[in-house]
């Protein structure tokens, strides 16, 4: 039995929830494969001939999405299309921890290209909302300044425009002086 390894910027209950809330959303039993899907696919793809494991549906959508690799003992299920292995629900956790910390936190995009690297059959939305959730990347957000503007009251749509001008002219050792000119067109 392995230890449940929690790492310091997203806990396994917060990945946990984050998950849940996304698949009670979905309500799609193929949008993450769970661990025991992953053991019956092999299975298909092992035993092609045995029509007692499965849909013949489900049976044919395995033969076409998938197959099998043998590392040593280890079997592992690739994806047909990327070649790369399938991450099933249990396992998102490490290799979204593996992927985020790879990239040192650098955002979204980043993460989900260094995960699909890796792996395959996990969707963008749920790598995004796990980067979401991380503490050191939620405190880390750019909050947009608001820009400075002077409300006009207008007679009619477009009649008045104001345009500022700031003229800044540096002195020695960063002393500055700021001339706004302002123009009315009317």
């Amino acid at each position: 039995m392995t230890a449940i390894v929690e790492y310091p910027f997203l806990s396994k209950a917060i990945c946990q929830s984050t998950i849940e809330s996304i698949l009670n959303q979905k309500k799609h039993n193929k949008y993450v494969i769970t661990r025991e899907q992953i053991n019956l696919y092999k299975k298909i793809l092992q035993l092609p001939k045995d029509t007692s494991l499965s849909t013949s549906y489900e049976r044919h959508w395995v033969k076409e999405s998938f197959k099998i690799s043998y590392i040593g003992e280890t079997v592992k299920l690739i994806h047909a299309k990327t070649l790369k292995e399938v991450c099933c629900l249990e396992d998102i956790y490490e290799a979204f921890y593996e992927s985020h910390l790879a990239i040192q936190h650098g955002g979204h995009t980043a993460t989900w290209k260094q995960f699909s690297e890796n792996w395959s059959f996990v969707k963008r939305d749920l790598i995004f909302a796990l980067c979401n959730k991380c503490s050191t990347c939620s405190n880390q957000k750019v909050i947009p300044k608001l820009c400075s503007a002077k409300p006009i009251i207008a007679k009619a749509f477009l009649s008045r425009i104001q345009v500022n001008f700031f003229i800044i002219i540096y002195f020695f050792y960063f002393n500055y002086i700021i001339f706004n000119f302002i123009f009315f067109f009317f």
